[in-house]
C-alpha cells in the first residue's frame, strides 16, 4: 500500500508499507523512498518497483521517478523527463508507461511513453504512441498491453497497444463511440 501523508512543510512524501514475516516483532514497517521538499504525487507500484510523478522545482516542470526497492535501506532511483512535463505512471514489471506533454512547432499534446527499467542505468525509453494534435493520456499497463485515453476521433475513446516489441507498438481500438469513453 502507498500512501501521500503530507510532511509538517507542507510537501508530499512518498511512504511505502511493507508486510513483514509473522516471526518478527512488528508487522508493518513504514519507511521514505525518496524524501523530497518537491512535490511526489501519482504513485503506483508493482513487485519492488515503484514509480511517481515529482514536481521538480529546479527545472519547473513534473518528471516520472522510478524506485526498485529491493534494498529497502538504500533504493535506486532513477528520473525520466525531458524539458516538458512526464505525469501520470503507470508500472507492471520492469516497464514504466506516463502521459509526457510534448510541445512542437507551435502546438502541444499529451502522448503516451514507456521505458523498460531492466537496466537502471539505461532505461530503454521508446514512444507507445504519438498522434500530433490530439492528446493521449492516462496509460495503463498490465504485461505486454498499454491502454490509455484518447482524443484522436474528436472526443474521449480508449485505446491500446501490444508492446511486446516496444520499437513497433501494435495499436488497436477498445471502445470507441459516439460521445466520451473514459
Amino acid at each position: 500500500m502507498i500512501s501521500k501523508p503530507s510532511n509538517p512543510a507542507g510537501t508530499l512524501m512518498l511512504l511505502c508499507y511493507v508486510a513483514m514475516p509473522a516471526a518478527q516483532a512488528t508487522p508493518w514497517q513504514e519507511f521514505a523512498i525518496a524524501p523530497s521538499g518537491d512535490d511526489q504525487e501519482s504513485p503506483d507500484i508493482h513487485g519492488k518497483t515503484i514509480v511517481w510523478q515529482e514536481f521538480v522545482s529546479e527545472f519547473g516542470d513534473y518528471d516520472v521517478c522510478v524506485a526498485d526497492i529491493n534494498d529497502l535501506v538504500s533504493p535506486r532511483i532513477i528520473m525520466l523527463g525531458d524539458a516538458n512535463d512526464q505525469t501520470d505512471p503507470a508500472v507492471y514489471g520492469c516497464r514504466v508507461v506516463w502521459q509526457s506533454h510534448i510541445a512542437w512547432q507551435g502546438s502541444a499534446d499529451w502522448d503516451v511513453w514507456m521505458a523498460d527499467v531492466t537496466d537502471f542505468e539505461r532505461p530503454d525509453v521508446s514512444p507507445v504512441v504519438e498522434i500530433p494534435g490530439s492528446d493521449e493520456q492516462k496509460p495503463a499497463i498490465h504485461g505486454n498491453t498499454v491502454v490509455w485515453e484518447d482524443t484522436a476521433g474528436g472526443d474521449y475513446n480508449i485505446f491500446g497497444a501490444d508492446v511486446t516489441d516496444p520499437r513497433h507498438p501494435v495499436e488497436f481500438t477498445i471502445a470507441a463511440f459516439q460521445g466520451d469513453q473514459r
